[in-house]
């Protein structure tokens, strides 16, 4: 198993009832050789955030990307603090996150957006909520 020193999320998409973000794990430093001066990180998964219009609450989804080379309850503990510390300012989001498994983990991910986070949450969430880019 892996040893990440820290999380980090890096925002794909946002729209008014949508928010995309990648779940990054950066490496602990004693995992590389003395010779090495770098940071790698590695994408442990997805978090999304989305008010559900028709039912008139807020949604939390963490997808986990299926490799089994990273701690996910340490992901999903760290996902689930930046999701109410980032929200609690304008909206609050209720406790409870949907966790689910993917094997999807592009290196590059490029336009349009839209179709690769589609691609990720299947019939999950309405793909409406999306919007276009």
């Amino acid at each position: 198993m892996k040893n990440f020193e820290s999380y980090s999320f890096t925002r794909l998409i946002r729209n008014t009832n949508f928010e995309f973000f990648f779940i990054l794990g950066i490496n602990n430093s004693a995992d590389f050789s003395i010779y090495v001066d770098q940071r790698a990180r590695e994408v442990l998964g997805y978090l999304i955030l989305y008010k559900d219009l028709e039912l008139d609450k807020n949604v939390n989804l963490i997808y986990l990307v299926g490799n089994g080379t990273n701690d996910d309850q340490n992901t999903i503990r760290y996902a689930q603090q930046f999701a109410m510390d980032m929200t609690t300012q304008a909206v609050f989001y209720e406790e409870d996150f949907i966790v689910r498994k993917t094997n999807i983990n592009p290196r590059v991910v490029s336009r349009p957006y839209i179709d690769f986070v589609k691609e990720i949450i299947g019939n999950d969430i309405p793909h409406s909520i999306i919007g276009e880019e």
